[in-house]
């Protein structure tokens, strides 16, 4: 068992380490300026090796050209192009990793944004392309909340520079994955107009801490809990250390609370922990052989075909490692195996009630088998099915069926996936039976991205001659366009 998992992972491993091209990860944060006016903060990590580096008096160091794109309705609102450098280095030395952090004041609405990143030094390497939706809306009679930032470290402010906030320089952490080499999870985040909602000489508390995304409660032992006074901005700046917590996915999650102990306002922000030291964990083989599955619920479940297809709907959450482990093991006719890595995968999600945590999780299973399934294919394994184990259940969804040039579609709306907003997806049925949608287009991060994704909509009446077009010629009857930004 133990050399079957440690050559899974060095496969992994050796996939990721030759990814090819601009290597960057990127997220936003929404504030509200001492003077009342919006604006968004971008941050961007760049690997320093997936960029070329040039020598100059002994040093060298690399480069990116940025620009940025607001746009609503087609028109460009804020246009900002510029160009970072890494720090300078040793010639010979590895470029380090480094970050970019730019505001951006916006005035309220709805913005298309894009981000471009080319690599000055290398014009042949491919452009990397970011794409979001940002709605900028702080409402000024309820409780509301800035992004939630993840840092990386925090220091007093000394001079007041594009990282200081109330008194902090806050060096961002641009991911929402956290590996076992971080010890502490630390956040920043600002609650608006509790003294417009709040009597002015009444206290409330703030509870914020860890959540766990299945069931949506806190781990107790990750959460605290803060008297405040009303006042127009409140900042809130706090850490956690996660040496103990386990494997799994996870929420940064914040309540305002009344007196009578009411919940006014809630925001929250995806992550996900790696941490197989901690506990039981199928990313730690030592751990694994260790794990004990006699009287749990596990052992009574000994049909390959059931095991198999209970590890394989396990696909839409699990992290990277977790689903090389999985669909590695499938393969195998290993009985026990397969109940170890079953029991593991939940265990670390749930330490004290693994079954249940399962039971929980089955039932959306069992939803998108109904939903979703077919003779030929499992509800996790469809698109749509997927998805919906993967993100949870959409806040809105745009149905079409008979569209004069159209294939069959559907169009998802998700208010927030993580720390992503307004993303949408577009399934669509192209063989005109059956109710297997294919995804045809996201702008979530990770996810199917196509330019032309309205052209194929309508490719049934519409060549796609065109192929640096983004909109399907006029069609009678046509709505995907409307429907997908509504």
């Amino acid at each position: 068992m133990l050399k079957n998992l440690v050559l899974i992972f060095a496969l992994f491993i050796s996939i990721s380490s030759n990814a090819a091209g601009i290597q960057a990860n990127y997220y936003y944060s929404l504030f509200r300026g001492i003077d009342g006016k919006p604006y968004i903060e971008t941050y961007i990590v760049f690997i320093g090796s997936s960029l070329k580096s040039v020598q100059a008096e002994g040093q060298q160091y690399s480069e990116a050209e940025i620009s940025m794109i607001f746009s609503q309705e087609g028109k460009v609102k804020q246009f900002n192009k510029y160009n970072l450098k890494s720090p300078k280095v040793a010639a010979g030395s590895n470029i380090p990793n480094f970050v970019d952090q730019q505001r951006v004041i916006l005035e309220p609405g709805l913005y298309n944004f894009e981000i471009k990143i080319k690599d000055a030094n290398n014009p042949e390497t491919k452009e990397l392309v970011f794409v979001d939706v940002v709605n900028v809306n702080f409402r000024p009679d309820f409780i509301e909340f800035s992004g939630i930032q993840y840092i990386e470290k925090y220091t007093e402010t000394v001079n007041q520079n594009i990282l200081s906030k109330n008194g902090f320089d806050l060096v961002p952490y641009v991911h929402d994955f956290f590996p076992n080499t971080m010890k502490k999870l630390t956040v920043y985040i600002e609650i608006y107009n509790t003294d417009k909602v709040i009597t002015a000489d009444s206290s409330f508390l703030v509870k914020y801490g860890i959540e766990r995304v299945s069931g949506l409660q806190y781990v107790e032992s990750f959460t605290k809990v803060k008297k405040y006074t009303a006042k127009p901005t409140l900042a809130i700046l706090g850490d956690f250390s996660i040496e103990a917590l386990p494997s799994g996915n996870y929420h940064f999650r914040i309540d305002v609370i009344d007196k009578n102990n009411n919940i006014l306002a809630t925001k929250r922000s995806y992550f996900q922990r790696s941490n197989p030291q901690t506990g039981i964990s199928i990313e730690n083989p030592e751990t694994i052989d260790k794990l004990v599955i006699d009287g749990t619920f596990i052992q009574k479940i000994v049909n390959h075909d059931t095991l198999n297809d209970y590890l394989m709907c396990l696909l839409p959450i699990a992290g990277d490692r977790e689903r090389s482990v999985i669909t590695d093991v499938v393969k195998g006719t290993d009985t026990t195996m397969k109940q170890v890595i079953f029991y593991s995968f939940w265990k670390s999600r749930n330490n004290l009630e693994p079954q249940n945590e399962w039971l929980a999780y089955k039932v959306k299973v069992n939803y998108v088998q109904k939903a979703f399934g077919s003779s030929i294919k499992k509800g996790y394994e469809s698109d749509r099915g997927r998805v919906f184990l993967q993100y949870g259940e959409p806040n809105d969804i745009q149905k079409s069926e008979h569209e004069p040039s159209a294939y069959p579609y559907e169009i998802w709306h998700y208010y927030t996936i993580g720390n992503q907003r307004d993303k949408r997806f577009v399934f669509y049925n192209p063989v005109l039976a059956g109710k297997d949608f294919i995804l045809l287009h996201s702008d979530a991060q990770g996810e199917i991205y196509d330019k032309n994704w309205e052209r194929r909509l309508h490719e049934r009446n519409n060549t796609m001659y065109n192929h640096d077009a983004t909109n399907s010629d006029e069609q009678w009857g046509s709505k995907a366009l409307e429907n997908y930004q509504k």
